[in-house]
């Protein structure tokens, strides 16, 4: 099996390990998706530094306003910047090894009920419960969107205890034969939004620990076409200036479900 290392580069560093801080100017260059919009709420911690939280929410229109889809930009950065690797190949990153095992695309939330672990199921379904892009069977009211579960495996070989950021996000090869950034990230079973009673939990932020090794899903949503090949950035933690990502790559072959 190949393993893969990598050291962040703070040159480019919002790859951060662990839910650390950035620039508010930074976090503001982040542009709406196709479909939905990233909101931030700027907040100072302890020490007074800037903290930002994150949510998706899907952008309301009236009916007869006329609406201009905004386009996001193909990635900046040279393709022989990118480091690809295939799912199944493990990387290592935030002193862990990481490997994509599979990536399911389904319309209905409810196949959380299948794969997600029964310690996180609840919270996960009260999670997808108050998304609107969802209808009341739990389908996805965009016919060409789908939800993707992404399963991966992670063993930490750390020691000591720390809090991760697993913020992530897809890039895909459209007909072009361009880079984008592209979908929105909705969840990652483990994060403490969904494990921790605080009240300031943060997105995609989770606990490891020593000799921790499980697998996790994580999910995201997009419209998922055939011709197009879709990648996972595995420098996890990369939150604003998508265009300008550099790290891995995990191309995706997808099971569409319908």
């Amino acid at each position: 099996m190949k393993i893969y290392k990598t050291l962040p580069c703070f040159f480019l560093m919002a790859a951060l390990c662990g839910c650390t801080t950035q620039s508010i100017e930074d976090a503001k260059a982040i542009e709406e998706t196709k479909s939905y919009a990233y909101r931030y709420e700027y907040e100072t911690d302890s020490a007074g530094e800037a903290v930002t939280k994150i949510y998706n929410e899907k952008p309301t229109y009236d009916e007869n306003e006329q609406v201009e889809e905004y386009q996001q930009g193909p990635l900046s950065n040279k393709t022989s910047m990118m480091k690809f690797i295939k799912m199944n190949e493990t990387f290592e990153y935030y002193d862990c090894e990481f490997t994509v095992k599979e990536a399911v695309a389904t319309r209905n939330y409810n196949y959380a009920k299948e794969i997600i672990d029964d310690k996180y199921i609840d919270e996960v379904m009260k999670y997808f419960k108050k998304q609107i892009a969802y209808d009341v069977d739990g389908n996805l009211k965009e016919d060409d969107n789908r939800t993707v579960w992404i399963k991966i495996h992670m063993k930490y070989n750390g020691n000591t205890s720390k809090n991760v950021n697993m913020c992530s996000g897809f890039v895909v090869k459209k007909d072009d034969g361009k880079l984008y950034p592209f979908g929105v990230q909705l969840f990652v079973d483990r994060e403490e939004r969904f494990t921790s009673s605080k009240d300031n939990s943060i997105a995609y932020c989770m606990d490891i620990n020593p000799e921790d090794e499980y697998d996790m899903w994580i999910g995201f949503e997009a419209p998922v076409v055939n011709s197009w090949t879709y990648y996972l950035e595995g420098s996890f933690g990369y939150i604003f200036q998508p265009t300008g990502y550099t790290g891995y790559l995990i191309e995706l072959d997808i099971e569409d479900r319908g």
